[in-house]
């Protein structure tokens, strides 16, 4: 629910996995909560991410011989045309600096996926994805940090799921510089081996912020 809130409302959220989870699974099935009436252009190898959706854009990140156009000036068109959401499955470094731009404003809304052993691991991939420099990772991935609403983890479930979502993440930035990960929602396995997902403290008070900003969040989830 609280994802599909956020894609709604053209949030910006990082998936990232590590194991061997099937990350284009996951992502075929967070594209399927889309509204139909947003605008969105969706980068993948392939280009078919979202074919299925009349008015959507769909972008093919692999060049063919017949490719006349090179995708980073595709990409800055359909920024510069309005986007409410930049969906980016498994993002490299030939679509990295458009989706960090996306970020930062370009688009009202962002869901990019890639490898990552945890939710600092994949902001400082996604910085190094885009930029040439290394000594500007931690500084870029400190910018993201800040404009990323929700991080969502996945790996081999805690009771042995071939696929789950361990937890969603709000990342933050400090006054002093430095990065705090806020757990929104965990999952748990309980004492008989089941599994469960947890709400954390954290969590109503990301949840309030969305119904102050006119998202309309159901009063269940508000009293977390």
């Amino acid at each position: 629910e609280l994802l599909v809130l956020a894609l709604r409302a053209c949030r910006r959220v990082v998936v990232c996995a590590s194991g061997g989870v099937n990350l284009d699974r996951f992502m075929r099935a967070l594209v399927g909560e889309i509204p139909d009436s947003l605008r969105v252009a969706c980068i993948s190898d392939s280009g078919r991410l979202g074919i299925t959706r009349k008015g959507w854009v769909q972008v093919r990140r692999l060049t063919e011989a017949t490719d006349g156009i090179e995708l980073q000036h595709v990409l800055n068109v359909l920024l510069r045309g309005g986007l409410d959401l930049v969906v980016s499955q498994q993002c490299g470094h030939s679509d990295a600096a458009a989706v960090i731009d996306a970020l930062a404003g370009a688009s009202r809304g962002v869901v990019v996926s890639l490898w990552g052993i945890n939710t600092a691991h994949a902001l400082s991939r996604l910085a190094a994805l885009g930029t040439a420099s290394g000594g500007a990772v931690q500084g870029l991935a400190l910018s993201l940090a800040h404009a990323v609403d929700l991080v969502v983890r996945l790996n081999s479930g805690v009771s042995l799921e071939s696929m789950q979502v361990i937890e969603i993440v709000e990342p933050n930035t400090r006054a002093d510089g430095t990065i705090e990960y806020r757990p929104l929602f965990q999952a748990v396995r309980r004492d008989d081996g089941s599994t469960a997902f947890c709400s954390q403290p954290n969590a109503s008070d990301f949840l309030r912020r969305l119904a102050d900003q006119g998202v309309e969040v159901p009063q269940r989830l508000l009293s977390l």
